[in-house]
């Protein structure tokens, strides 16, 4: 989470020092998907979706 509140972005598979944080994203929301989170882990994934969402928003690209 705190990756994403100081970048304020995803962490990028092409940049070689961030890619094992993408993974780790990407699995959990793959989980997420199947619900296969705990609660706990469930409400972060959601904090950190809706940060991004947020983030989006804010940013004009």
């Amino acid at each position: 989470m705190v990756f994403v509140e100081i970048n304020k972005r995803l962490p990028s598979t092409g940049k070689k020092e961030e890619h094992n944080l993408y993974n780790f994203f990407y699995k959990q929301r793959k989980r997420f998907e199947e619900t296969d989170l705990d609660s706990e882990e469930k409400l972060k994934f959601i904090q950190i979706t809706n940060l991004l969402q947020q983030y989006k928003s804010e940013n004009p690209y």
